[in-house]
């Protein structure tokens, strides 16, 4: 697609030169990274990760994420913006993947995830683009979930909390789970404290600093602090009275989406947690251990029933 010519610059070393520019570079992908320059409709460039955009506004607005990265991936320098992101980065070049790059060494799953990453890393090409706003995106999937949240405002129901993703498509939920999250290393991921069985060892370590007492997300309304940021934002609902999520039967709104989920069941008549003592059924497993605490004495300890 894009054309170069080997030359040997002023110490005899060979470089690549850009046919269009005639700039040097010791390294193609080095160079084909620079051919997303003279890409049409697309002028402005990152100095930092070299990704163009079409307005200097949607550039100005990328380039504010790099000022707030400070997460670094050691092996290729790679900026990420949280520690979740670095870890889940990091597994690229240890992980034992189908398909590698052999200009920076990173790993996939699939030769569509490793076209993927050839095309925007090295040959400057993304089809993934929001005509809207301009942002590019790893992946026509990605690139969905951006338009359905930001400019046709569907809520994301799904929640990752490792990771602090959210998403509109339970299958791309999925999806990502099995990919960053698979409990296949973690069938064992069970409290020792309390016995709770967690499906990741993610999970695992997120529930293990309730019992340890570390909270570093704080409210900055009463200081009161949470042990993750999901927790934070759900609690800084009850100072700003924001509901965002709404019933579409009723106009209910709440502040939680599982919270409207449970509360849609009231409509469907939808009760499948059944008491094995007097056979009455509920919409969840927290109203039926709440009726067997107040009607029949008995609680959920280590994952047993014992009676109070």
């Amino acid at each position: 697609m894009f054309e170069f010519k080997r030359v040997c610059d002023s110490l005899g070393q060979k470089v690549m030169q850009c046919f269009i520019c005639l700039k040097e570079f010791k390294k193609k992908n080095h160079l084909l990274r620079h051919f997303s320059v003279h890409l049409p409709n697309r002028p402005f460039i990152c100095k930092v990760c070299n990704k163009t955009y079409k307005t200097s506004n949607a550039l100005n607005i990328h380039a504010k994420r790099h000022v707030q990265n400070k997460f670094q991936c050691e092996s290729c320098q790679k900026l990420l913006c949280d520690e979740a992101s670095l870890k889940l980065h990091i597994k690229r070049h240890v992980k034992d993947y189908a398909i590698k790059c052999d200009e920076c060494d990173i790993g996939f799953y699939t030769k569509g995830e490793y076209d993927n990453h050839n095309n925007r890393k090295h040959l400057g090409i993304n089809e993934n683009i929001c005509e809207v706003c301009s942002k590019s995106f790893y992946s026509k999937h990605g690139l969905m979930d951006h338009k359905k949240i930001m400019h046709e405002k569907v809520e994301p129901i799904f929640y990752c909390e490792p990771c602090d993703k959210k998403f509109v498509l339970k299958k791309r939920y999925q999806y990502h789970q099995d990919k960053y999250h698979s409990n296949k290393e973690s069938q064992s991921s069970v409290c020792h404290i309390c016995g709770k069985s967690l499906s990741t060892k993610e999970y695992l370590r997120t529930h293990l600093l309730i019992h340890k007492g570390i909270k570093t997300h704080t409210c900055p309304t009463c200081n009161k602090s949470f042990t993750t940021k999901n927790t934070l934002t759900l609690h800084i609902r009850k100072h700003t009275g924001e509901k965002p999520y709404e019933c579409k039967i009723c106009n209910k709104k709440f502040s939680q989406p599982s919270a409207r989920n449970l509360h849609l069941k009231k409509h469907s008549d939808e009760k499948p947690f059944k008491c094995e003592i007097c056979d009455s059924s509920f919409v969840s497993q927290g109203v039926l251990n709440m009726h067997k605490k107040t009607s029949h004495k008995i609680i959920l300890t280590h994952n047993k029933l014992v009676k109070m």
